[in-house]
């Protein structure tokens, strides 16, 4: 069976009024690896085991970008190409 990798970035975050984005002072990087057929949920389940956020609720920024509820913390998601 076929495995697709991703890698993990958690970085802290900053608010400039208008949108979130990454600021960089603090970067946690994890690479994780699934099944071809995977689904989106098992996806994410996976991403948040790896960074110790196994049940934490949150919001999606994007459709690779979580982030936890009463954090400023994001999580982003990056297809490895082989």
């Amino acid at each position: 069976m076929k495995e697709v990798k991703y890698l993990l970035t958690l970085t802290d975050a900053i608010h400039d009024g208008f949108s979130w984005s990454a600021n960089g002072s603090f970067v946690h990087r994890e690479t994780i690896t699934l099944p071809e057929n995977h689904t989106q949920r098992q996806l994410w389940t996976v991403a948040k085991r790896a960074v110790g956020y196994t049940g934490m609720q949150g919001r999606y920024l994007d459709c690779d970008t979580w982030m936890p509820y009463r954090t400023v913390m994001m999580l982003h998601l990056q297809h490895e190409e082989e």
